[in-house]
Protein backbone atom coordinates (compact mmCIF):
# COMPACT_ATOMS: atom_id res chain seq x y z
CA UNK A 1 0.00 0.00 0.00
CA UNK A 2 2.75 2.63 0.75
CA UNK A 3 4.57 1.40 -2.26
CA UNK A 4 1.47 2.70 -3.93
CA UNK A 5 1.18 6.03 -2.34
CA UNK A 6 5.12 6.83 -3.36
CA UNK A 7 3.97 5.75 -7.06
CA UNK A 8 1.14 8.13 -6.76
CA UNK A 9 3.31 10.67 -5.25
CA UNK A 10 6.07 10.81 -7.70
CA UNK A 11 3.43 11.16 -10.68
CA UNK A 12 1.99 14.41 -9.20
CA UNK A 13 5.83 15.62 -8.26
CA UNK A 14 6.23 14.83 -11.93
CA UNK A 15 3.17 16.49 -13.21
CA UNK A 16 4.08 19.70 -11.27
CA UNK A 17 6.96 20.24 -12.50
CA UNK A 18 5.62 19.81 -16.02
CA UNK A 19 3.20 22.42 -15.10
CA UNK A 20 6.36 24.69 -13.71
CA UNK A 21 8.03 24.54 -16.98
CA UNK A 22 4.53 25.32 -18.93
CA UNK A 23 3.73 28.27 -16.52
CA UNK A 24 7.23 28.98 -16.94
CA UNK A 25 7.23 28.87 -20.95
CA UNK A 26 3.85 30.86 -20.88
CA UNK A 27 5.83 33.35 -19.08
CA UNK A 28 8.91 33.86 -21.24
CA UNK A 29 6.47 34.55 -23.96
CA UNK A 30 4.16 36.88 -22.61
CA UNK A 31 7.30 38.52 -21.75
CA UNK A 32 8.64 38.22 -25.09
CA UNK A 33 5.94 39.43 -26.56
CA UNK A 34 5.72 42.99 -24.00
CA UNK A 35 9.77 43.54 -25.27
CA UNK A 36 8.97 43.14 -29.09
CA UNK A 37 6.13 45.69 -28.71
CA UNK A 38 8.26 48.14 -26.85
CA UNK A 39 10.83 47.67 -29.53
CA UNK A 40 8.86 47.85 -32.43
CA UNK A 41 6.33 50.94 -30.75
CA UNK A 42 8.92 53.95 -31.63
CA UNK A 43 9.67 53.02 -35.38
CA UNK A 44 6.97 54.98 -37.02
CA UNK A 45 7.33 53.28 -39.91
CA UNK A 46 8.67 49.69 -38.93
CA UNK A 47 11.99 47.51 -38.99
CA UNK A 48 13.08 45.42 -41.52
CA UNK A 49 13.37 41.34 -39.95
CA UNK A 50 17.50 42.07 -39.92
CA UNK A 51 17.28 45.31 -37.78
CA UNK A 52 14.64 43.95 -35.25
CA UNK A 53 16.75 41.07 -34.30
CA UNK A 54 19.63 43.59 -33.69
CA UNK A 55 17.38 46.37 -32.10
CA UNK A 56 16.25 43.42 -29.76
CA UNK A 57 19.32 42.35 -28.89
CA UNK A 58 20.38 46.33 -28.09
CA UNK A 59 16.89 47.48 -26.02
CA UNK A 60 16.99 43.68 -23.70
CA UNK A 61 20.95 42.70 -23.91
CA UNK A 62 19.36 39.13 -25.44
CA UNK A 63 18.49 37.51 -28.60
CA UNK A 64 14.75 36.78 -29.53
CA UNK A 65 14.35 33.37 -27.85
CA UNK A 66 12.42 31.80 -30.67
CA UNK A 67 14.03 28.39 -30.20
CA UNK A 68 12.99 28.50 -26.62
CA UNK A 69 9.76 29.46 -27.57
CA UNK A 70 9.19 26.51 -29.87
CA UNK A 71 10.24 28.09 -33.32
CA UNK A 72 12.62 27.50 -36.11
CA UNK A 73 13.12 31.34 -36.76
CA UNK A 74 11.81 34.77 -35.95
CA UNK A 75 9.50 35.11 -38.99
CA UNK A 76 7.69 31.60 -37.36
CA UNK A 77 7.97 33.61 -34.26
CA UNK A 78 6.64 36.71 -35.32
CA UNK A 79 3.65 34.47 -37.42
CA UNK A 80 2.43 32.77 -34.12
CA UNK A 81 2.79 36.48 -32.30
CA UNK A 82 0.14 38.54 -35.20
CA UNK A 83 -1.45 40.06 -31.96
CA UNK A 84 2.01 41.60 -31.04
CA UNK A 85 3.71 42.66 -35.05
CA UNK A 86 2.84 41.76 -38.58
CA UNK A 87 5.11 41.20 -41.03
CA UNK A 88 5.18 43.14 -44.38
CA UNK A 89 7.37 41.45 -47.69
CA UNK A 90 8.27 45.14 -49.38
CA UNK A 91 8.72 44.73 -53.28
CA UNK A 92 12.44 45.00 -52.45
CA UNK A 93 12.05 41.38 -51.12
CA UNK A 94 12.75 42.83 -47.55
CA UNK A 95 10.21 42.09 -44.73
CA UNK A 96 9.33 44.83 -42.32
CA UNK A 97 7.85 44.47 -39.12
CA UNK A 98 5.03 46.74 -37.87
CA UNK A 99 3.75 46.86 -34.57
CA UNK A 100 0.26 45.69 -33.45
CA UNK A 101 -0.85 47.95 -30.54
CA UNK A 102 -2.99 46.70 -27.78
CA UNK A 103 -5.32 48.71 -25.96
CA UNK A 104 -2.48 49.42 -23.28
CA UNK A 105 -0.15 50.43 -25.88
CA UNK A 106 -2.67 52.51 -28.37
CA UNK A 107 -1.74 55.67 -27.00
CA UNK A 108 1.67 55.35 -27.64
CA UNK A 109 1.35 54.57 -31.32
CA UNK A 110 -0.67 57.23 -31.91
CA UNK A 111 1.71 59.55 -30.68
CA UNK A 112 4.50 58.22 -32.48
CA UNK A 113 2.75 58.16 -35.59
CA UNK A 114 1.97 62.12 -35.04
CA UNK A 115 5.70 62.85 -34.94
CA UNK A 116 7.73 64.15 -37.51
CA UNK A 117 9.91 61.95 -40.41
CA UNK A 118 13.59 62.76 -39.29
CA UNK A 119 14.98 62.66 -42.31
CA UNK A 120 18.82 63.53 -40.98
CA UNK A 121 19.61 60.31 -39.58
Amino acid sequence: QAYNCLIHFYKRKGSDRSRVKMTSLARLREETKKLLRSVLLPNKKGLLLTDLEWEYRGMTGSSLPYKALGHYSVLALLADMADVAIVETLPSGHQLVRATPDQTTQHIADMVSCQKDNFEG
